[in-house]
């Protein structure tokens, strides 16, 4: 079977049983989803029933904040005069603030004052029996000192009572306290206020009800003091949801139910019949197009990825690379192909100077050996030499010959000295680097270095560096390289310019920059400086730089250089920050 026909079969198989799954799944998932979402809302409308329910019973005790602390109540409670009642106390006056009771008491918790209300009929109520003992059957709600202070729901027979009680001050809240004020309001002629309140159809029972419906005994069963709300499905086309409304106790007292309509499950589910009919028009639509784009999109472009592939083979040369358009995975799979090309490339390059440093290692050991003790008795020579000729000149400082041979010395001393160097940048690339590391104060070091090297007078040195800036590193080998950089920066500028040494710190490490404002190096060169035996100079072998950047690298730290044309050139040193 062809790739193309393996394709087209795994399309379709992955598309019927993704449809399959789907189909299966629907009704967990995606009504899941919908019935969540419908949860939620429910949840939301019962929390907005019992902020409701607790802001009524917030302003009673907020209506009650304004009479308990008040110089007329305070008055009141010890000479119960008749002004207080008619002013205060009167029907209108408590229907206004849609209080059913209101009850006076002195400190020991005896009835002073009460007054009860039917705020529809808008007449006085006799005061229930054993109101008191009813009021206070769980404990008492008397108010002893100035911070005591208690609101919520109360069971009485009448039915649930929304109460707030509060001590008896003066109006600057001062004591002693001279009773109790309690304000109540029947919570069954309330629950159609809240209705409205919160335009949601709310229901009420009592916890101790002995008939309770059989939606609200069921819910009763699984409410609790920690899960104190339970949505429930009643049909296909209602939902309630529950809430466990505690007393002023904190013990359960009532349930609220809160009725909804399932508009959003039915909704659901006609959006599912909706969404199948939509998946399979896709899944026949992905099938018709893959059957178009798979020979453009995919697999020509593996064939022509092979050939390129097979052609590079052939031929045997590595440099051609393979091209694909576009950005996936076979684009990348050309991309991968062409690194592999690369570090084969490269490999054969690090090759190549590997097999070159080999060799000049061998011809330092043997020049190193072969020339340094002739080079030594040269130099030795010449300076013995140019000492007799110094002593014969002193006394015949006329004749031109003696001057000649001692200037011929000169220059046979130099060259000898710059032979010298040359073996000993040899012998310094070929033996082992072990570098001792110290803490080295960055800012005294570069100074010392500048100050013992001979700088041009058409040269200016700046140096910006922080004080206090250390590295670990090795003095001399550092020594040697700035000497190296320096000398390169130099060199650079033979007619004049600038020489800078910065130097900035980090939690990462050090970074120390020599610029200069000489004629720069070409670009194609630039990646070469630090190849063995390159060098852009008329003299010298190439292997300043090598062995700068092996010193840098032996104590832990990586140079390179750019440059621009015209502008100058840099070295940029990078020393971490390393234990010693």
């Amino acid at each position: 079977m062809s790739i193309r026909e393996k394709t087209l079969l795994s399309i379709v198989i992955t598309i019927l049983f993704l449809f399959l799954l789907i189909y299966g799944t629907s009704e967990t998932l995606l009504l899941g989803s919908f019935a969540n979402l419908e949860e939620n809302l429910v949840l939301q409308n019962v929390n907005r029933a019992k902020l409701a329910l607790s802001s009524d019973i917030d302003q009673i005790n907020s209506t009650l904040g304004d009479w308990a602390p008040w110089n007329a109540t305070y008055t009141f409670i010890n000479d119960r005069n008749q002004k207080y009642i008619d002013q205060n106390l009167n029907i209108e006056s408590l229907a206004n603030l849609r209080l059913n009771l209101i009850l006076f008491l002195d400190p020991s918790g005896k009835l002073v004052f009460a007054k009860a209300v039917d705020l529809q009929a808008g007449k006085e109520l006799p005061i229930p029996p054993n109101l008191l003992s009813n009021l206070f059957s769980k404990g008492s709600l008397i108010c002893h000192n100035e911070s005591d202070m208690f609101k919520g729901i109360v069971l009485l027979p009448e039915g649930p009572l929304l109460i707030s009680s509060q001590p008896i001050l003066t109006s600057t809240w001062q004591g002693p306290v001279r009773g109790t004020l309690i304000m109540g309001r029947y919570f069954d002629s309330e629950l159609e206020h809240l209705s409205e309140l919160t335009q949601l159809p709310l229901f009420s029972r009592r916890i101790d009800d002995a008939n309770l419906p059989t939606d609200f005994a069921a819910a009763q069963s699984h409410l609790s003091i920690e899960k104190p709300v339970l949505i429930k499905s009643l049909s296909q086309d209602s939902i309630a949801g529950y809430a466990l409304i505690k007393d002023v106790y904190g013990d359960p007292s009532l349930i609220i139910r809160v009725n909804m309509p399932r508009d959003i499950y039915q909704q659901g589910r006609s959006t599912i019949y909706r969404f199948y009919l939509f998946i399979l028009f896709i899944g026949l639509s992905i099938t018709a197009l893959s059957l178009l784009l798979l020979d453009k999109n995919v697999l020509s472009r593996i064939g022509r990825l092979g050939l390129n592939v097979r052609n590079i083979g052939l031929c045997g040369d590595i440099s051609p690379r393979v091209q694909v358009d576009g950005d996936d995975e076979i684009s990348s799979l050309a991309a991968m192909i062409n690194e592999m090309l690369d570090r084969i490339d490269r490999a054969e390059g690090e090759l190549r100077i590997s097999a070159r440093l080999a060799a000049i290692g061998e011809m330092a050991l043997m020049v190193g050996h072969d020339l340094s003790n002739p080079l030594q008795a040269i130099m030795t020579s010449v300076y013995l030499a140019k000492e007799k000729l110094n002593k014969y000149s002193l006394q015949n400082q006329k004749d031109p010959m003696m001057q000649d041979i001692l200037f011929a010395l000169s220059s046979i001393e130099k060259q000898s000295n710059y032979m010298s160097e040359i073996l000993s940048d040899l012998h310094d690339f070929t033996r082992p680097l072990n570098p001792k590391i110290v803490d080295i104060d960055i800012l005294s070091f570069v100074k010392k270095v500048i100050a013992m090297m001979k700088i041009p007078k058409n040269i200016e040195v700046q140096t910006e560096i922080e004080g206090g800036l250390t590295w670990k590193g090795d003095p001399t080998m550092m020594e040697r390289v700035l000497v190296n950089l320096i000398n390169n920066a130099i060199q650079a500028m033979p007619d004049a310019g600038k020489l800078i040494v910065a130097v900035t710190g980090s939690e990462e490490g050090t970074v120390l920059k020599i610029k200069d404002t000489g004629t720069g190096i070409p670009p194609e060169l630039i990646s070469k400086v630090f190849t063995p035996l390159f060098t852009t100079k008329s003299r010298g072998i190439g292997m300043g730089l090598v062995i700068v950047k092996r010193l840098v690298e032996a104590q832990g730290g990586s140079i390179n250089m750019e440059s621009v044309m015209g502008k100058g050139t840099v070295a940029i040193i990078r020393m971490p920050n390393r234990k010693t």
